[in-house]
């Protein structure tokens, strides 16, 4: 039996997390937990986990490569052997459920859920996909979607766009009992997002597909949405207005997240630049949520 594993960890911010993570794609699981205290408190600790040891060589290519599509600088990174543990369910242990509006997410080592009468149940785990519910992005998503329900707005047609986990594609079909369409460019994150539906029982309600956004031959198509949510980044955003604003029926909302509170104003402009109207700003800790509508 092997006794070591090779272990890569480095602390990113939300933002090189998006940029530099797929340069650790040989990795044969991830973990992604946010900092909540201390002189890195926001920042992620990514941790990548190899049977053997990796091509360093090739990952410093990888980020040299991504640093500078990005405009950013390479990410440190430490590299060591470590003794064989299943480090990925270590850490998801360490997650504990949290309630946000009329959900209740917790990971599946929670064996005795305690979800009390009115809350729905989400079943969400941390893995090698973003989405676990303990992000503020994410619990800021389920809280202005709690709100808008609670305000009567109940959409029939509903897009997650980057969905990672799958999260709140499943939260949207569970609380509307309606099919939602679930899109994310990277496969690893469709396969989480297929599980999370399976161990939701949400297959008859939530389909999860790869594709490149609202490109041509993605599964979005020409369809148009009540409800769109993209909690991804704030330059995707800013990118992807025009598009947005084409997917979404008139009098639609949108929920976009991933931004922080100083892109909110850079967002907010790209998208009443298209004729979206700015519903509702969100701020929790340093990130920003906003709700945009389509007249």
């Amino acid at each position: 039996m092997q006794k070591t594993l090779w272990q890569i960890s480095c602390m990113l911010t939300f933002e090189e997390l998006g940029a530099f993570e797929s340069a650790f794609d040989e990795a044969d699981s991830t973990t992604i937990q946010e900092i909540e205290k201390g002189e890195n408190k926001g920042k992620w600790d990514f941790t990548a986990f190899y049977e053997n040891k990796p091509d360093l060589a090739k990952i410093d290519v990888a980020l040299r490569l991504l640093a500078d599509s990005y405009g950013m600088t390479p990410p440190s990174y430490k590299a060591e052997e470590i003794e064989n543990k299943n480090w990925l369910l270590e850490n998801v242990k360490q997650l504990q459920p949290i309630t946000a509006g009329r959900f209740y997410v917790y990971g599946s080592h929670i064996t005795n859920p305690q979800v009390h009468d009115g809350l729905i149940p989400l079943q969400v785990d941390a893995t090698t996909a973003f989405g676990s519910g303990k992000h503020f992005t994410t619990k800021s998503c389920l809280l202005m979607f709690d709100k808008l329900m609670s305000a009567g707005f109940m959409p029939d047609t509903v897009l997650d766009m980057g969905c990672g986990t799958g999260i709140l594609a499943i939260a949207a079909a569970k609380a509307l009992n309606k099919k939602v369409l679930a899109v994310d460019i990277d496969e690893e994150a469709v396969r989480v997002a297929r599980n999370t539906i399976q161990a939701n029982n949400a297959a008859d309600l939530v389909y999860a597909e790869a594709g490149d956004g609202y490109a041509e031959g993605s599964p979005v198509g020409d369809k148009t949405f009540d409800l769109i949510f993209q909690n991804i980044l704030a330059g995707p955003l800013v990118d992807m207005a025009g598009d947005l604003c084409n997917h979404l029926k008139p009098k639609g909302k949108a929920i976009l997240s991933g931004l922080l509170q100083t892109q909110a104003d850079w967002v907010i402009q790209a998208h009443t630049a298209v004729g979206l109207v700015l519903e509702e700003k969100f701020d929790l800790d340093e990130w920003s949520t906003l709700i945009v509508a389509k007249p």
